[in-house]
């Protein structure tokens, strides 16, 4: 597999659809981020992987709410197992991520929108396991510039007179689905939890043609400079390119017989093809 100056990427991420059906597993009114508003559907929380033109999903599973959580002969009647319960999301995102490495894939990147980190609980997970990352985080989002020993949200922290007078610089990102963007990043060091130093870069990034503002918590060390950083925070928008291809594959697999080769699955009997080691991120 070519190298990639990124690495391997590991990105958690969702999918939602509109569903109307009461007894398709999960479905009830609760946010949708494909029609960008609260609906009747359900939600997936994916583990994908990329590492330069390779991408993949790896692993999905689907959130059950806590409304059918309680409901258990419902669950039945969908078809949902005992097993199954209610986590939340950030949850079901760390245990993709431990499933993934079980089967022998590392990452050098985790990354992730601001509905994961946003929750202390994951960011913190991801720390203490060592597990570098570059997240996209609210404006709201709590941390600790410098030394001191007063929070701020990110929002007001580049805000402050000497943190905005600093000097963005441009970095252009390329995307498969659409022309290359250019972003205007600075990032000041921060501390979070009980750290008496600064162990995070906040980062703001600022889309150069619609002023688009994004919010981003790294732990990568000072060594792994900012250009690189701001490349593996974009790589997540291939968790939709390759949730999009693995829903229409499914559609036009259609209901070909197992050894019809448009299938993509093994007829009785047939033995799966040999698969290739994954890659392996530096540690």
């Amino acid at each position: 597999m070519p190298t990639d100056p990124v690495g391997t990427v590991g990105i958690i991420d969702e999918t939602s659809s509109v569903k109307q059906g009461p007894m398709t597993p999960g479905v009830q009114r609760q946010y949708l981020g494909c029609v960008g508003k609260v609906d009747n559907g359900i939600v997936t929380v994916h583990l994908a992987v990329a590492h330069g033109e390779f991408k993949a999903l790896l692993d999905s599973e689907l959130f059950l709410p806590q409304s059918w959580e309680a409901d258990r002969e419902r669950c039945r009647k969908a078809d949902i197992p005992d097993t199954m319960h209610y986590r939340p999301k950030w949850e079901i995102g760390l245990e993709l991520l431990a499933r993934s490495e079980e089967n022998g894939w590392r990452f050098d990147w985790l990354t992730f929108d601001e509905g994961y980190g946003s929750k202390p609980e994951f960011l913190r997970t991801l720390d203490l396991a060592s597990k570098r990352y570059v997240g996209e985080v609210p404006k709201t989002f709590s941390c600790r510039p410098g030394r001191s020993e007063v929070a701020v949200s990110a929002e007001a922290l580049f805000s402050r007179p000497g943190v905005k007078k600093r000097k963005a610089r441009s970095y252009c990102i390329e995307q498969k689905t659409g022309p290359a963007t250019v972003w205007q990043a600075k990032a000041v060091d921060v501390a979070l939890w009980n750290d008496r130093r600064p162990r995070h870069r906040l980062i703001l990034a600022r889309n150069r043609e619609t002023g688009e503002k994004k919010y981003f918590i790294a732990n990568a060390p000072p060594s792994v400079g900012l250009h690189r950083v701001m490349k593996a925070a974009f790589v997540r928008w291939n968790v939709e390119h390759v949730a999009f291809v693995s829903l229409h594959t499914l559609r036009l697999r259609g209901k070909k017989s197992a050894d019809h080769p448009g299938a993509s699955l093994p007829s009785p009997g047939q033995h799966m093809p040999e698969l290739s080691e994954p890659p392996t991120g530096d540690q």
